[in-house]
């Protein structure tokens, strides 16, 4: 395994960002409030530049007030500056584009701007790709009016299927004004500068055509849902469980539209010419070690110990249940009394700054509150990783309750001396016993 870089970026700020940006720029350009002030609007290919620069860490601002508001006005303007959050844990990504690489902007022959692969670094080969066509449209203008357009459409769908790909059309959304807006499928996310792109699935009728032939820019916006999704939004997780990563929560976006696809083992190669973002979940496992070369074989690390008495054993210390800190992906952390057994493993899962190595030799866990146990878990085998950058990550694992009553109570004996041992009023969250 190659080691990571240090060059992580977060994908829902990345995104926030981009969208932002666009909405600012797209406004400011119609020269607001100055009769003869010159006017433009960005190339579909500069704002697709742009956005790629954002999602690889080229991080931007345009500052500037809303040019709906008026002057006077001292509150900021939500849908100018946007009321969604960043920054969850977790949804980190390590980006390279082709462009970095001196790819070009042709389209070879796909009808495509760009490729979006989402790869899971725990699944070698398993990645999720959205092959995208870039366009801009006004909620009143038709969309895949003509017939070279129509063709365009067949044609990306057709490059999608033999790539392993989920066709998509990128909508740069061109309203009149900064604060209005266009109903989109996401029911969580309403303020202009968080909708100002969208992701529509293209899709073919029963008879071949395409689905979004002929239809006006607001019935094609409302068939999407922003950009902003993509990285975890409610509006298509609800009643799933909550994505733990990039990868889970990109499938999830697919899988709205494209209920069948399921993420390719050994993808076709994509064009040398096309651009392609690939993004990467910054999830790690550790690296097996590697026996005597003589002997030529690979061996994964022992866990320490073979039975309750000896076996690594971590104390988890849970804590008083309680909402997580502004960005994080979770719904509480910590532990009550009324919580249900799988409420009480995911707030003992994840996520720990443990050392990995270490982390993925223990055996056992044991979940405490105060000096009670709550609970005593098995983890599972090679089911430790890493999430988040490279100075920021945390451990999670997968557990199975240990449901032998003399392992238990050995178990629960050690947890309880090794809490015992800690001075009065120390907030270690963890410790090995």
């Amino acid at each position: 395994m190659k080691p990571y870089p240090d060059v992580f970026v977060d994908l829902r700020s990345a995104i926030i960002r981009g969208s932002r940006n666009y909405h600012r720029l797209e406004h400011l350009g119609r020269g607001v409030g100055a009769a003869n002030a010159p006017k433009y609007s960005l190339h579909e290919e500069s704002v697709t530049d742009l956005l790629i620069g954002d999602l690889a860490g080229r991080e931007y601002e345009v500052s500037s007030d809303c040019p709906a508001c008026p002057p006077a006005v001292v509150v900021p303007c939500q849908h100018w500056s946007g009321a969604t959050q960043s920054a969850i844990p977790g949804f980190n990504v390590r980006p390279l584009t082709k462009t970095e690489e001196g790819g070009g902007r042709r389209k070879s022959g796909v009808h495509a701007d760009l490729v979006m692969t989402f790869k899971e670094s725990t699944r070698p080969f398993a990645e999720v790709r959205l092959l995208i066509q870039a366009k801009r449209i006004s909620p009143n203008n038709i969309l895949l009016g003509g017939k070279r357009e129509k063709d365009q459409y067949s044609k990306l769908v057709t490059a999608a299927a033999s790539l392993g790909a989920c066709p998509y059309y990128l909508l740069y959304v061109q309203q009149p004004d900064a604060h209005q807006t266009t109903p989109t499928r996401c029911t969580k996310l309403s303020d202009a500068a968080d909708i100002a792109i969208v992701l529509v699935a293209a899709k073919e009728t029963l008879a071949g055509a395409p689905a979004l032939a002929g239809l006006r820019g607001r019935d094609a916006i409302g068939l999407g849902r922003p950009l902003l999704c993509l990285p975890g939004c409610r509006c298509f997780l609800s009643g799933r469980r909550r994505a733990s990563g990039v990868f889970d929560s990109v499938l999830g976006f697919v899988n709205a539209d494209f209920t069948e696809y399921t993420p390719s083992l050994s993808p076709e190669t994509l064009p040398k010419d096309l651009v392609h973002f690939s993004m990467d979940d910054g999830r790690v496992k550790p690296q097996k070690r590697r026996a005597s070369q003589a002997r030529g074989h690979v061996q994964a690390p022992r866990r320490a110990g073979t039975s309750a008495h000896n076996a690594a054993l971590v104390v988890i210390r849970l804590g008083k249940k309680k909402k997580p800190a502004s960005g994080d992906d979770r719904d509480w952390i910590g532990w009550d009394s009324l919580m249900d057994p799988q409420q009480t493993k995911e707030a003992t899962r994840k996520y720990w700054c443990m050392n990995l190595e270490r982390a993925q030799e223990q055996r056992y866990v044991v979940a405490m509150s105060g000096r009670d146990v709550v609970e005593i878990y098995d983890i599972i085998e090679d089911s430790v990783i890493a999430t988040g950058p490279h100075n920021g990550r945390r451990v999670e694992m997968d557990l199975e309750i240990v449901e032998a009553p003399a392992a238990r109570n050995i178990l629960a004996q050690r947890a309880e001396r090794a809490v015992g041992r800690l001075t009065r009023g120390a907030q270690t969250p963890f410790l090995y016993a």
